[in-house]
């Protein structure tokens, strides 16, 4: 039976990671080393991130604006600083992506928004953002 680890024993942050292996027979040989990127999720909000912050149009146009250190269940809702509601991203393997736009597929104006993260343990945590257009 081949070893295995267990991540969660190793108490990780959340982030993503480069693991590295290699096997070895029962004579001594060493197999090439393999490698994988692996994500390790949160057990809680503490490490979220946001990024590019602000966002400008002048050197991050073309990509989207990222919230990483997510839990598997993190919700992101995102509203203007006079609480319209503008849309709601899920995370995926610990992150959510924001195309800025709305809910209906249009384009956000320049300005601060506000985030509100809330995952099924019941946590949550807020913040605002700067799109520069």
């Amino acid at each position: 039976a081949s070893p295995s680890i267990d991540f969660k024993a190793l108490s990780l942050p959340g982030g993503v990671y480069t693991v590295q292996a290699s096997a070895v027979d029962w004579v001594g040989n060493v197999s090439k080393p393999s490698q994988a990127l692996i994500t390790v999720l949160g057990n809680d909000l503490s490490g979220v991130i946001v990024y590019p912050n602000p966002w400008d149009t002048r050197k991050d146009n073309g990509k989207p604006l990222k919230f990483g250190g997510l839990t598997a269940s993190a919700k992101v809702k995102l509203f203007t600083v006079s609480a319209h509601w503008i849309k709601t991203l899920e995370s995926v393997n610990g992150t959510a992506s924001w195309d800025l736009t709305n809910d209906a597929g249009q384009n956000v104006a320049s300005g601060i928004y506000i985030y509100l993260i809330t995952n099924d343990q019941g946590q949550k945590t807020t913040g605002q953002l700067v799109v520069i257009k």
